[in-house]
């Protein structure tokens, strides 16, 4: 019929109420016959129609408390069932967190935003996994599996918040959903495994050492040129490094939609307060400008990022295949200055620890790092076409007579300045500059 603790309630209010002890003190000093003895025990009459021993304990509480406020009125009617339904209508609460899960259990620092980039790309982390505030651990972790169930393996795994650079592990006794969005308010969720989800590259395979000389090396002329290499990329990480140090505390807002990523990008791009040295803060929106609601901690920006990025693979500001990517010159894009805000996108990718486009050619990466006079293009690097086709046949002619007849036949060799040639040997120095 109800819980020990209301009914004691409802008999003290009862025993204490006025008229209660009125009819006792009358049916003690008076015992008038006319005076119907009271029970100790108030019985409620069963309703018409209905069965008390199928009607829920709430219903047959409530029952009793309105027939006892008819009977005392000074005795108000129990509040608890009211509160009660209110609180069995009310929905789940959801809300929104960004979760990295770690791929090595021995893991105790926080991701690094290049880290971080690579988490998104490898499905090791999602921007807004929704939870509810109402759910026990069990079912948070049971939703966590299913998100993760590409990469996430049978093991468990401990729940942990960033602190300072570092992860602490979140006590999991009486944790719910509410717990856990007060503690980490705008902070990510880490999960790390009890088992390592990825192995070394060292496990794969032994490898047998073997001892070089410098003559062997001749056959490997890139082993020979490291130190120049390490010099050059030494020299990049330095100078990226110092541009680093130089973003701010102050933010810029995205507010970019995924249907139009490039475009809503430029807008944020072209305003007047935009400084490529402020944080980011990232925001999507749909075109009726909803936001999905994510604390930009690093995974709404690399996803932007990562959408720019496929953009760009696609778009006809480049041409050539996916691996190996030039600039194309088309009017239409150059009068828009697209080619300008596609740089700035790039740039702003590495300077915030991005990372950069994965598909430009190397003659394109020569000529961005040492101009036009550090690059060398081949064959390959022209984009399919008329002089492409040239090219080709000039490459596979061996007689210096036909050589010319190209020559002179071709408009687009002619414009590039060689109108004569006497001898086949300079048939490469032809060609390289023809393009």
């Amino acid at each position: 019929m109800g819980s020990g603790a209301e009914i004691k309630d409802l008999l003290t209010e009862i025993l204490t109420s006025s008229e209660f002890c009125n009819v006792i003190n009358n049916a003690l000093s008076s015992r008038l016959t006319t005076t119907p003895a009271i029970s100790p025990t108030v019985q409620v009459p069963t309703l018409p129609g209905r069965n008390t021993s199928e009607t829920p304990p709430s219903s047959r509480m409530s029952m009793i408390s309105s027939r006892i406020h008819e009977m005392f009125p000074s005795i108000p009617r129990a509040r608890h069932s009211r509160s009660q339904s209110r609180n069995s209508s009310r929905g789940l609460t959801p809300f929104e967190k960004e979760v990295f899960l770690i791929k090595r259990k021995s893991c105790e620092e926080t991701l690094k935003r290049n880290e971080k980039f690579d988490a998104f790309k490898d499905g090791y982390a999602k921007p807004a996994v929704k939870l509810y505030t109402q759910w026990k651990v069990g079912e948070i972790k049971q939703h966590l599996r299913e998100v993760f169930q590409s990469v996430l393996t049978n093991t468990d795994f401990d729940f942990l918040m960033p602190v300072s650079g570092y992860l602490s592990k979140i006590d999991m006794e009486d944790l719910n959903g509410a717990r856990l969005k007060a503690l980490l308010r705008q902070k990510p969720l880490y999960l790390r495994p009890h088992v390592d989800l990825v192995q070394d590259d060292n496990d794969e395979g032994t490898f047998e050492e073997t001892d070089y000389t410098m003559n062997d090396l001749e056959e490997f002329p890139d082993i020979r040129s490291l130190d120049d290499h390490t010099q050059n990329v030494n020299s990049f990480t330095l100078e990226l490094q110092a541009l680093h140090n130089k973003i701010t505390e102050s933010v810029t807002y995205f507010n970019v939609n995924r249907e139009d990523i490039f475009l809503t990008c430029k807008l944020a791009l072209q305003r007047k307060s935009f400084n490529p040295f402020n944080r980011l803060s990232v925001n999507f929106v749909d075109s009726d400008e909803n936001t999905e609601g994510a604390i930009d901690g690093g995974g709404p920006s690399a996803e932007m990022f990562r959408l720019c990025m496929s953009y760009f693979l696609t778009s006809c500001l480049f041409d050539g295949n996916n691996e190996s990517k030039n600039l194309t010159y088309c009017i239409e894009q150059l009068q828009a200055n697209n080619y300008y805000y596609c740089g700035q996108i790039i740039g702003m990718s590495i300077l915030h620890g991005f990372g950069g486009p994965n598909f430009i050619s190397q003659a394109l990466f020569d000529f961005l790092l040492y101009g036009i006079d550090g690059m060398a293009p081949n064959i390959d690097d022209v984009p399919e076409g008329t002089l492409k086709t040239i090219l080709h046949t000039m490459h596979d002619c061996n007689d210096v007579v036909d050589l010319q007849n190209i020559i002179l036949d071709e408009d687009m060799i002619s414009i590039s300045g060689w109108s004569f040639i006497s001898d086949i040997t300079e048939k490469e120095k032809l060609i390289a500059g023809s393009y």
